[in-house]
């Protein structure tokens, strides 16, 4: 199967829909968070909501802006419904590494040191956990002897020992793709 992520879109309508038409082979798109954020915020739900057999989860901005946002009733209790992380075969979609403060609410720090890498990769038992938040596309991968090797690359294929992390980037700069029967990721970049 062919996966195509999207993440961090912030109510721009433009980013989404050149993201959605660069994955249009995929057999099955999985949006990472922060639809909200920007001057089309209802547009770019309203579009994501559309999309058949969408696996999504919230991002930061959906869970914490959708009251601010002017988003009917119905818009909002869809974004409080979804659930921070998706497990899908052997991988996971999340918004960033997450933890639960008082009360019960939601926070994501960033990853993007090997300490914060580490702290993921303990956090969630899965061999792929794709993401979004930093904005930044970048993978981090665990090597089967604790070495985690930081790297940007267009494409590549997984190491069968290895798990990795993976930043989609913003839907304005990068969606990847993820084919599950050949193992391989591939960046497909914007200028």
């Amino acid at each position: 199967m062919k996966y195509g992520f999207l993440s961090d879109v912030h109510g721009d309508l433009d980013a989404l829909e050149r993201a959605l038409d660069c994955l249009r082979e995929a057999d099955r798109l999985v949006f990472l968070g922060d639809v909200l954020g920007g001057r089309h915020d209802r547009e770019c739900l309203a579009r994501l909501r559309a999309i058949p057999d969408l696996i999504s989860v919230p991002g930061n901005h959906d869970l914490w802006d959708c009251e601010l946002t002017g988003l009917p009733s119905d818009s909002q209790d869809y974004l409080r419904g979804l659930t921070v992380e998706q497990a899908v075969e052997d991988w996971l979609a999340v918004h960033s590494d997450y933890e639960r403060g008082p009360g019960g609410e939601v926070r994501f720090p960033y990853i993007h040191s090997e300490v914060d890498a580490r702290r993921a990769f303990d956090h969630f038992p899965q061999r792929l956990i794709f993401f979004g938040h930093t904005h930044l596309s970048q993978v981090h991968r665990l090597d089967p002897d604790g070495r985690i090797e930081f790297k940007r690359a267009p494409g590549f294929e997984l190491a069968p020992s290895s798990r990795y992390l993976i930043n989609v980037g913003m839907a304005a700069q990068a969606v990847v793709t993820f084919d599950s029967a050949a193992q391989r990721i591939d960046y497909h970049t914007f200028p």
